[in-house]
């Protein structure tokens, strides 16, 4: 019957429709997760910049101390 062709056709569009939304979920889901990787290497690159200055700075007074205590 007529009836039962269109219902198949529907079912197609259907399952295009939500492989279409399964392959936007896939790839938003995606970009988020590289997105939150590159802001962590940031953060942690920044971390290691401000840990350094820090250590240069104790290196520095260490140097400056030990300069004063002769």
């Amino acid at each position: 019957s007529p009836h039962k062709k269109k219902d198949r056709e529907i079912d197609h569009w259907d399952s295009l429709e939500s492989q279409r939304k399964k392959a936007r979920e896939i790839t938003w889901s995606q970009i988020v997760k590289t997105s939150w990787r590159r802001d962590n290497y940031k953060i942690a690159k920044k971390k290691m910049a401000s840990h350094g200055f820090f250590l240069l700075l104790c290196w520095s007074a260490s140097l400056f101390l030990a300069g004063a205590q002769e």
